[in-house]
């Protein structure tokens, strides 16, 4: 599927183009919904709310503060699979597939404002927003000073194209004085609230889908979503040969033992 919006050639082609986007989204959504960092919501709820132990020593010691972020491999698993959502060029971006919903479910006034709703929150999440996503922060250099002002948002995309997806230097010298550390945190603000907003974006297409607004095939919503790690088959007809055996000769022999198979 290309990232094109849906050319207006036709309603028949719109509805079958917006279709296809929503039920793509369904698919990558589910895939969202059922990871290991994501099944747990009360843990994902108060991950988002990005909270914060301060602890002072004395009354003249010092103040810390410290925060705890989930594990490095299952958080970059799932940046894995809320990516498509904040691309802007990915057919299932966030806008897009919100655009789709709206395209069927404009009549409902209470669907409209969970739309609504989610817009906000993709607004907050997209690149070129103003919206620090958490907080604002500047490392210290070696003259004494400051560095400029960086935002969670601009520090967790440069995690995600520099350190996660890609090897971009360009984006990490575009921050330099945050270190990994600083960069993992703030990728996983971004990623935790992408999360939230794909799980409030599925539970408004079912809300519609149970309402009759879309004409999506109830079939999405019960694919399997994770794959199988054990794989299992029965063997049919087997032959084994020394590396470099032609095909046909493989062939010739499955079929033989095929015929013979038959007749007996």
């Amino acid at each position: 599927m290309t990232n094109a919006e849906p050319e207006a050639s036709s309603d028949e082609t719109q509805r079958a183009a917006h279709t296809a986007r929503i039920e793509a989204a369904v698919r990558r959504a589910r895939r969202v919904e059922t990871h290991s960092l994501v099944t747990d919501r009360d843990r994902l709820a108060a991950w988002a709310k990005q909270p914060m132990t301060v602890t002072r020593r004395d009354p003249g010691g010092v103040v810390r503060l410290s925060r705890t972020f989930p594990p490095v491999e299952p958080l970059e698993s799932l940046a894995a699979r809320v990516r498509p959502f904040l691309l802007s060029d990915d057919s299932i971006y966030y806008r897009h597939v919100l655009k789709s919903v709206g395209y069927f479910a404009h009549p409902d006034t209470e669907v409209r404002a969970e739309l609504s709703k989610i817009k906000a929150l993709s607004a907050r999440l997209d690149r070129s927003n103003d919206d620090p996503l958490g907080a604002i922060s500047q490392a210290g250099n070696d003259d004494g000073g400051f560095d400029d002002a960086r935002t969670t948002k601009e520090l967790g995309y440069v995690w995600l194209y520099s350190d996660l997806v890609h090897a971009d230097d360009n984006e990490r010298a575009a921050v330099e004085g945050f270190d990994i550390d600083h960069r993992y945190h703030a990728g996983c603000d971004l990623v935790i609230q992408a999360a939230v907003g794909v799980l409030a974006l599925i539970y408004v297409i079912r809300m519609a889908y149970e309402r009759g607004l879309l004409p999506i095939k109830p079939a999405v919503f019960a694919e399997q979503a994770e794959p199988c790690t054990q794989f299992d088959f029965e063997v049919v007809r087997m032959a084994s040969a020394l590396v470099g055996t032609p095909l046909d000769v493989l062939a010739a022999v499955l079929d033989g033992a095929a015929a013979s198979s038959t007749d007996e």
